[in-house]
C-alpha cells in the first residue's frame, strides 16, 4: 500500500519531467534562444530524476517489504531471520545503492540550481548584489558531484564487500564476531572497524528524522591479521556487546534501532569504506552473559580492579596526586580538537553570514536568525576551547571544579552518596555515507538519590574512558568496601 502510494506520487514527477524535456528539445531545434529552453531543460531533468528516484525507491521498498513479511510469518519469534542476508549469515555492503543515490541527488540538485547562472547577470545589472548568495547552491552542487564520483570510483575499485557472521545473531551481552571479504590488490596496513547502535526517530517526513548514538566501539585490525584469498582479502573482527543496550529493530517505526559495522582503510587513490547492518538481539545466550556481567560488576564494587587495556602514556586525562591528599583527574581545555574545529567553523559561517547579509541590505529578520544561532554556537565553542575540569577524589568525597580561564566553582559530593561511576555518550557525530560515527564520552557519577553528576567530559577514546572510570572506582574503593 505504502509502496503503491510512493509510485503514484513519483509518476507525475517523471512524466512532467519527460514532457518538459521534450518541449525544451523542440524549442532548441526550432532556433529559440538558449535562455528560453535551457531553464526548461534543467527543470525537466530535475523532475525526471526526482520521479525516477521515487519510483525506484518504491519498487525496492515493495520487494523488500514482501520478503520481510514472508519471513516474519515463517519465523515470528526470530526477527534475525526476517532479513535474507541475516538469515544466510552473509551481509552485503551498500556501495551500489550509494552510487545510485548519490548520482540522483547530484543530478537533481544541479539541475535545480543551474538556472541561477541565467538569472544572476540580469540581477547584478540591476544592482541586486544580494543575488550573489544564490551561488552557494551550485557550489554545493559541485560538492555533490564530487561525492558521486568518489562513490562510483570506490565501487569500481573495491566492488561489493561481504560481512560473514560467525555469531548469528550477535547476542546482547555477548560477542559479535565475523569476517569481512573485500577486493584488495594488496592488504592495507590496517583497517578500522566501528560498531554503532543508533536510535532513529522519524517525524512526518525523512527530513525531520533525528538520530541518537547509543553505543559506539572501535577496533583496528592490522594487515598481518588479514588473510589473502583469490578475490581479495578476509578481515576477521569481533566486538563485545554490553548487556544494557536495545536490540535491532528496523520494522517498528517511527522509532527504530540500527546496529552497523563500518570498515575503513587508507590506500592509494580512493580510500576503502563500507558499512553493514548487523543483527543484534537478546537471546538465551545473551541472558546468560548478562548474569555473568552482573557478577563482574559486583566484583568491581567490592574492590577488585577491572581489567582495562589502555596504555597510560597515551592518556589525555592527567592523573596525579591531588593537593588535598587524594587523587586528581585533570581534563584539560580543547580536549576534542576535531569537534572544536568543526563547531568553530560553523560558528564563523553563521556569524559571517549575519554580517554579510546585513551589509547587503537583507531584511533584519535574517540577520537576527543567523546572529542568534551564531551566538549560541559561539558559547559552545568557547566551552569546548577553554573549559578545564579538575576532579579530586579523597578525604571522604569528590570535588569537581569546572573553570574557564581560572574562573569557576567547586562542587563537593560525599563519597557515601555515590553509587557508581559510569560513562555516557556526550557529543557524537552520526554516521553518513561520507563519514563514520564518532563519540566523545563523559564520566558520570550515579548518586544514591537517583541523580547524576558530571565528572569529566569529552574523552575521544573508549579505552581511555574505561581506564579513567576504573581509576576513579579504584580511588573510591575504600569507601565502597563494606
Amino acid at each position: 500500500m505504502v509502496a503503491g502510494c510512493f509510485m503514484l506520487f513519483g509518476a507525475p514527477f517523471l512524466l512532467a519531467g519527460l514532457f518538459m524535456i521534450g518541449v525544451s528539445v523542440r524549442s532548441a531545434l526550432g532556433g529559440e534562444p538558449l535562455t528560453e529552453w535551457a531553464v526548461l531543460m534543467l527543470g525537466g531533468v530535475a523532475f525526471a530524476a526526482a520521479g525516477t528516484g521515487i519510483v525506484l525507491l518504491a519498487t525496492y521498498g515493495k520487494r523488500k517489504l514482501g520478503e520481510v513479511e514472508r519471513q516474519r510469518a515463517e519465523h515470528p519469534e526470530e526477527p534475525w531471520l526476517w532479513d535474507q542476508g541475516w538469515a544466510s549469515g552473509t551481509v552485503r555492503s551498500e556501495e551500489r545503492a550509494t552510487v545510485v543515490f548519490t548520482w540522483i541527488v547530484a543530478v537533481i540538485w544541479n539541475a535545480i540550481s543551474a538556472p541561477i547562472f541565467f538569472v544572476l547577470p540580469d540581477e547584478l545589472e540591476q544592482g541586486n548584489h544580494l543575488a550573489l548568495i544564490g551561488l552557494l547552491f551550485p557550489l554545493v552542487g559541485v560538492g555533490f558531484i564530487v561525492w558521486a564520483v568518489r562513490a562510483t570510483s570506490r565501487w569500481r575499485k573495491f566492488g561489493t564487500s561481504e560481512l560473514g557472521l560467525v555469531t548469528n545473531p550477535a547476542p546482547i551481552g555477548g560477542v559479535l564476531a565475523g569476517t569481512i571479504r573485500t577486493r584488495f590488490d594488496t592488504p592495507p596496513e590496517s583497517m578500522k572497524l566501528t560498531l554503532t547502535c543508533t536510535r532513529r526517530v522519524a517525524g512526518r517526513g525523512d527530513d525531520s528524522a533525528t538520530e541518537t548514538l547509543l553505543w559506539h566501539e572501535e577496533s583496528v585490525v592490522p594487515g598481518t591479521a588479514m588473510q589473502r584469498e583469490a578475490k581479495g582479502i578476509v578481515v576477521p573482527f569481533s566486538f563485545e556487546i554490553p548487556d544494557d543496550v536495545p536490540p535491532t529493530d528496523q520494522v517498528s517505526p517511527p522509532v527504530t534501532i540500527h546496529w552497523r559495522v563500518r570498515a575503513e582503510a587508507e590506500v592509494m587513490g580512493v580510500d576503502y569504506s563500507s558499512r553493514f547492518d548487523v543483527p543484534v538481539f537478546r537471546t538465551d545466550a545473551s541472558l546468560a552473559e548478562a548474569s555473568r556481567s552482573h557478577a563482574v560488576s559486583h566484583a568491581v564494587r567490592t574492590g577488585r580492579e577491572p581489567a582495562v587495556s589502555f596504555d597510560p602514556r597515551d592518556a589525555t586525562v592527567q592523573i596525579a596526586p591531588g593537593p588535598g591528599g587524594g587523587t586528581e583527574f585533570r581534563f584539560g581545555a580543547a580536549r576534542a580538537p576535531g569537534a572544536v574545529a568543526g563547531v568553530t567553523a560553523v560558528t564563523a559561517v553563521f556569524l559571517g553570514s549575519a554580517y554579510g547579509i546585513r551589509l547587503l541590505g537583507a531584511p533584519l529578520l535574517f540577520v537576527i536568525v543567523f546572529g542568534f544561532f551564531g551566538v549560541v554556537l559561539l558559547a559552545i565553542a568557547v566551552d569546548l576551547w577553554l573549559t578545564v575540569t579538575v576532579i579530586e577524589i579523597g578525604n571522604g568525597g569528590v570535588s569537581i571544579r569546572n573553570s574557564v580561564l581560572g574562573i569557576g566553582r567547586t562542587k563537593h559530593i560525599d563519597a557515601t552518596a555515590i553509587e557508581d561511576v559510569d560513562l555516557s555518550i556526550g557529543m557524537s557525530q552520526n554516521e553518513s555515507a561520507v563519514q563514520s560515527a564518532r563519540a566523545w564520552y563523559d564520566v558520570v557519577l550515579k548518586l544514591s538519590d537517583g541523580k547524576t553528576a558530571s565528572a569529566g567530559r569529552q574523552i575521544g577514546n573508549r579505552q581511555e574512558a574505561d581506564w579513567v572510570v576504573a581509576r576513579m572506582k579504584e580511588a573510591l574503593g575504600d569507601v565502597w568496601i563494606r
